[in-house]
């Protein structure tokens, strides 16, 4: 288990939102700046051990932050000819977007949610794995744009409790998730 925390804005205390994920790995806590914009890590280490796979991962204006595990990432490596710097799977989902942008989304077997931050196009990618193991949330309101793998992240950058949407709630407890463009809270 890792988290994951970012925003399209920094006007919060970085220290303190990335320590409110902090339990969800001890192995590396960081967190990089990018034009404004706020991306956080919070890693428990399982496939590569080593300090090069810790996230927020960047390589050619591309700001990654991922939870979870890409089963299949060797074999993409090799049938798509990556050149790849790490041992890492989070380091083949910036390969990815790289050669197929979207697409890529569609070739991969595992339980995951991330952000690539594209730097040139000012994009933000978020996704998680399509049965929703690992849990991604956000809030979004007049241009601002937040996410983090808990809730109370995304309190803590906002600095204030939004309205709670029981809809969304009723919508988790029927089918696991909020439908559409519900969330917890309305925006």
């Amino acid at each position: 288990m890792c988290g994951i925390v970012g925003s399209n804005k920094d006007t919060f205390n970085h220290s303190d939102v990335l320590d409110s994920i902090k339990h969800r790995g001890y192995d590396n806590q960081s967190f990089v700046l990018k034009d404004g914009a706020y991306f956080g890590h919070s890693r428990l280490s399982i496939i590569d051990l080593d300090d090069e796979a810790n996230q927020p991962m960047v390589f050619d204006d591309i700001t990654l932050v991922f939870n979870g595990e890409i089963y299949n990432y060797k074999s993409l490596i090799n049938e798509h000819n990556l050149e790849v710097k790490t041992s890492s799977d989070s380091e083949v989902l910036i390969r990815l977007y790289q050669k197929y942008g979207f697409e890529f989304l569609n070739m991969l077997d595992g339980m995951f949610s991330f952000c690539i931050y594209d730097e040139k196009k000012n994009l933000y990618f978020c996704a998680r794995d399509r049965f929703g193991k690992k849990p991604f949330y956000y809030y979004e309101e007049d241009g601002s744009f937040y996410f983090a793998s808990e809730i109370k992240a995304i309190i803590k950058m906002l600095k204030y409790t939004p309205e709670f949407n029981e809809i969304a709630l009723w919508q988790y407890l029927a089918f696991q998730s909020p439908q559409g463009e519900n969330t917890f809270f309305k925006g």
